[in-house]
């Protein structure tokens, strides 16, 4: 699906795509600076907001936390 087939979880091929704007856009954060403590905290963040939306309720099970901090190289 996307760079090394990356499977986020999501229901839908627009969920997969949110999840991963919401990586990359904390590997730019992360090339500005930003620790990787912070990192973190947007990615649950970012989850967390991308929930309330609907069709996306799915973006806080645990498999999509993990597959997100995942593919940024977090474990």
């Amino acid at each position: 699906m996307f760079a090394n087939n990356i499977d986020f979880g999501m229901f839908t091929y627009a969920g997969e795509c949110a999840v991963y704007g919401i990586v990359v856009a904390a590997e730019v954060l992360a090339d500005k600076g930003m620790s990787q403590d912070d990192q973190i905290k947007f990615v649950l963040a970012s989850l967390d907001r991308l929930a309330k939306q609907p069709d996306f309720e799915e973006a806080t099970d645990t498999a999509v936390r993990e597959a997100a901090l995942d593919a940024l190289g977090f474990e």
